[in-house]
């Protein structure tokens, strides 16, 4: 397709998903979602190539409790990552399977162990590194773990203080004979999306919970650490923070609003590891309205 050399295109995403939470019993609840995710690539309709798609995402996640103190949940998705204008306008989608093991040993303290599975699609067209003439499809897969600790250090009738550990590891498959020690696959590839070879972060993370009114309840949480970006590559610094806001606006209907920040390493910091600004900034607004049954 051929734009015309003035053509200005812009990408952008919306989703809507819509879902609900079912306690069958104390020992079993489900989680699901459906919705859809709208994506646009610039303003002008080709012949096989629409200015506008809408794609299916969806969410299940069953929850099994053994007594108080344990919790076992898993869970199955398709998200469309709709972070830059590349993952927008070549649709990149990704099919997760989780577990998440949740412990209680006290009333205060909470420890999640956590690991996934991820198949990123379409695949990505790479050519032969002997005769670049010749191409072939490339799907990428990602393994990653997580564990989470937190303890409440303040807890009253209107709100409660916890602080603690959240630190994760992952890392996603890439071709074989594309990439250098100096100038990694994943920097080669451009897949649109952050699919690291390997990452690591380790952080402090703090979360707070108050009850200002009986319609409102405010939430604070954050972290802040140290991240890695390829094994043998330097640390750099990584920070998270972020607000919402639940309004009660009956006793079954609650109106939520959120921001979130983060900032999280790139792969051109494995090539100029000096440089912390080569990093990802991104800000997110969202809202939400649950209805109880």
């Amino acid at each position: 397709v051929l734009y015309p050399g003035n053509a200005r295109l812009f990408q952008n995403a919306e989703q809507l998903m819509a879902g609900g939470d079912m306690q069958f019993n104390r020992a079993f609840s489900l989680h699901a979602g459906v919705g859809f995710i709208e994506l646009r690539h610039g303003a002008q309709e080709f012949t096989g190539f629409p200015a506008t798609r809408t794609r299916f995402i969806y969410s299940v996640s069953p929850t099994f409790r053994f007594g108080r103190s344990v919790q076992l949940i898993l869970g199955s998705s398709r998200q469309y990552w709709a972070y830059t204008p590349k993952a927008i306008s070549e649709e990149i989608y990704v099919d997760e399977a989780s577990g998440t093991l949740v412990l209680n040993p006290t009333s205060r303290t909470r420890i999640a162990i956590g690991g996934y599975h991820r198949e990123v699609r379409p695949g990505f067209i790479i050519a032969n590194p002997i005769n670049p003439t010749q191409t072939s499809i490339y799907n990428i897969h990602g393994n990653g773990a997580t564990l989470t600790a937190t303890q409440t250090i303040v807890q009253r009738e209107r709100g409660y203080i916890e602080i603690g550990y959240d630190g994760m590891a992952f890392g996603y498959t890439h071709p074989k004979g594309v990439g250098t020690t100096t100038t990694p696959a994943e920097y080669i590839l451009n897949t649109g999306v952050f699919t690291p070879s390997f990452y690591q972060r380790h952080a402090g993370m703090f979360h707070s919970s108050l009850k200002v009114t009986k319609f409102l309840t405010w939430d604070v949480h954050g972290s802040a650490g140290e991240q890695q970006v390829h094994q043998g590559g330097g640390f750099s610094f990584s920070s998270t923070a972020g607000s919402r806001l639940d309004i009660n606006l009956s006793k079954k209907t609650m109106f939520s609003m959120g921001y979130d920040y983060f900032n999280a390493a790139s792969a051109a910091q494995v090539l100029v590891p000096n440089k912390p600004a080569f990093a990802y900034h991104s800000s997110a607004a969202s809202a939400g309205l649950n209805f109880t049954f």
